[in-house]
């Protein structure tokens, strides 16, 4: 069994380090409407609300995120939609 535990990159719990891979994550997926791959109203109607600390490997944000985000926008997008993400990483 592996278990996989977030933190923080700063003792400061106010922070917002955690917010960043998240952030570019978002920009990844408006880069994609903009590109025409789904539609701006598709986005608007996801929400991922889950707040984590700043770990900004791009492997582990997929492994959290893509189940979630596959029912909402499906499956065929994943591969564009992180290589995109690595390249704000």
């Amino acid at each position: 069994m592996i278990l996989t535990f977030a933190g923080r990159s700063m003792p400061d719990p106010a922070s917002e380090d955690c917010c960043d891979i998240w952030e570019l994550l978002a920009k990844s997926l408006v880069d994609m409407v903009k590109e025409g791959l789904f539609s701006l109203h598709s986005l608007n109607g996801f929400a991922l609300n889950w707040p984590t600390p700043g770990i900004k490997t791009t492997n582990f944000i997929r492994a959290i995120s893509e189940p979630i985000m596959v029912t909402h926008f499906g499956n065929s997008i994943m591969g564009v939609l992180f290589k995109k993400y690595q390249e704000h990483v």
